[in-house]
């Protein structure tokens, strides 16, 4: 049996976990694996009950054991919260309070066996996802090496401060290992040195280094597990790489907004909502919709974007 195992699923080094094992919990889990053996080769049922109703007993105060561990724990994070200073103090909370470990997803090689080993899960994962997003019979195109010439219009602190500003928190970072939080709530020299930075990277040729990702693949949801065609890969990016994205395209908005259509209305501000106007002056009309629990305002759309039977409607 050990041998058929090995063929099909395969064997990997046991794992340690990062936790220092609890003796108490230990030493319950002992007992009841023991009464759960002795349960299952006891043949008369009086015996069974009682043995059965001593095992409840212990799962109770494991239980009870790993709550209290995992309650001190989070006392512990809060402590450190607290004695961190102001500047850092909501950082680590999110950081703290918000962590989840990455677990790589279920893997099948080329002759539906499970993949167990973590370094062959990455091969495969990767050399898939390099099939689809890397076309070798595409030749390189070298990086530009122009002039080295300054912007006409450098990239000011202020711009920064806004590109910053939109970024989300709570999100995974990207190879710099740089959070949203971490710039977000920087003081105005971070601002003042990033665009430094950026300038120089115009004017110098200076290669910030901040074009690589890191890619994650997770599980398609409703879709069988193992082949990789039904993982979603994931990029994360530099935080860094975002701001100055976020600078860009503020930037090159005027320009483009005026070759785009009016019924362009997806990623533009204010034309977002445009897009629900017809699906929900449909729902207007029905009358079981309940107008209270839109809690919305009310938008005139355009005539191309409404349905016939009214031009106004309601968006969340």
């Amino acid at each position: 049996m050990k041998e058929s195992g090995e063929v099909s699923v395969g064997t990997t080094a046991h794992s340690r976990h990062n936790r220092v094992p609890d003796p108490v919990i230990s030493e319950l889990s002992t007992k009841q694996r023991d009464l759960r053996l002795r349960i299952q080769n006891t043949p008369i049922d009086e015996k069974r009950s009682d043995l059965k109703k001593e095992r409840n007993v212990i799962i109770h105060q494991i239980r009870k054991q790993v709550n209290e561990r995992r309650n001190k724990e989070l006392e512990e994070k809060v402590e450190s919260i607290n004695n961190a200073n102001d500047d850092h103090a909501m950082f680590k909370a999110v950081k703290l309070l918000n962590k989840k470990q990455y677990k790589n997803p279920k893997v099948e090689d080329n002759s539906g066996k499970l993949v167990i080993n973590p370094s062959d899960v990455l091969t495969i994962v990767a050399e898939y996802f390099k099939s689809k997003f890397q076309d070798l019979s595409i030749e390189n195109i070298d990086a530009f090496q122009g002039l080295t010439k300054a912007l006409d219009k450098r990239i000011t602190a202020g711009e920064v401060r806004k590109s910053l500003d939109r970024l989300k928190n709570n999100r995974a970072s990207g190879q710099d290992g740089t959070s949203a939080e971490l710039l977000k709530y920087g003081t105005k020299a971070l601002d003042e040195q990033l665009a430094i930075i950026f300038n120089d990277t115009f004017e110098k040729h200076q290669d910030p280094n901040i074009n690589v990702g890191e890619l994650i693949a997770i599980p398609k949801p409703g879709k069988p597990k193992g082949p990789p065609k039904n993982l979603r890969p994931i990029t994360l990016l530099n935080t860094i790489r975002k701001a100055l994205s976020i600078i860009t395209l503020h930037r090159i908005r005027p320009q483009v907004e005026k070759y785009l259509s009016p019924s362009q209305s997806g990623f533009r501000p204010d034309q977002v909502q445009l897009m629900w106007c017809g699906p929900i002056n449909g729902l207007l009309q029905k009358p079981t919709l309940k107008m209270s629990k839109l809690k919305s305002r009310e938008l005139t759309c355009p005539q191309h974007l409404t349905p016939s039977t009214g031009k106004l409607c309601m968006t969340s």
